[in-house]
């Protein structure tokens, strides 16, 4: 049977395995650079993105526009250390016609499409509400109480505590407008890289679906199994006849 060289992999063309070995190493090369695109993304976006103490008068927006350092730069890391390992997988898998290493990867290419498409909705969120939250400091100073100070506050985080530092306050307001434009920036460009992998993982899934019933008959490296036994060619057919005592 002809074979054809696939990323160093000789596959089976029949069936057109060979074009669906490409395409399923293709596209998990682009989930790879899109996740080595999205991790620093991540990464980039927690570290440089300013934060707002979270107060009453703005706690939903500030919760929702603030970045998490602490959880997104692992994940970050942990995004290109999944993509490099999937990716392995399906080759391997393919090498080896393995069929549970390719059922395995399609799991987790389903998994990272519902991920991805709930990670996606949490930066289109971000992003609102991070207009919200610079449309709220335009309108109104969030560092002037507009009632009376509460003498029995000392928290010192609400703007009508007694302790309240305004300064500090004043100078938070000015680092979110100042790192207004880096921080949408890094959200817009992930969320897009996310909506991205999002169709990706969906599509390499309904690929690796495909995959694995093809493999009970076309495998991609090994020989396909034989149909019906072994003729030999130029062999008499010699025929049977049953007779029956009347």
């Amino acid at each position: 049977m002809s074979k054809e060289n696939v990323y160093g992999l000789e596959i089976n063309t029949y069936g057109d395995m060979a074009t669906l070995a490409r395409r399923l190493l293709t596209l998990h090369m682009g989930l790879l650079v899109l996740y080595f695109l999205s991790g620093p993304l991540a990464i980039g976006g927690a570290a440089l993105s300013p934060r707002v103490m979270e107060r009453k008068d703005h706690s939903s927006m500030s919760s929702l526009s603030n970045r998490n350092a602490e959880y997104e730069i692992p994940f970050g890391l942990l995004t290109m250390a999944g993509g490099v390992i999937m990716f392995v997988i399906v080759y391997k898998g393919i090498n080896s016609d393995n069929k549970e290493m390719l059922t395995g990867t399609m799991f987790c290419d389903g998994c990272c499409a519902a991920c991805n498409c709930l990670l996606g909705f949490c930066g289109c969120a971000g992003m609102a509400t991070t207009f919200l939250l610079k449309a709220y400091f335009e309108e109104e100073d969030p560092c002037v109480c507009n009632g009376s100070i509460d003498l029995d506050d000392r928290g010192c985080v609400e703007r009508c505590s007694v302790c309240f530092d305004t300064a500090k306050c004043r100078k938070e307001v000015a680092e979110f407008n100042d790192g207004f434009g880096v921080s949408m920036g890094f959200w817009t460009l992930w969320t897009l890289v996310v909506c991205i992998q999002m169709c990706l993982c969906a599509l390499t899934a309904v690929r690796l679906s495909w995959a694995r019933s093809n493999m009970k008959s076309t495998p991609f490296c090994k020989e396909p199994p034989q149909i019906g036994g072994n003729v030999v060619v130029g062999a008499p057919v010699r025929s049977h006849t049953y007779e029956h005592d009347l």
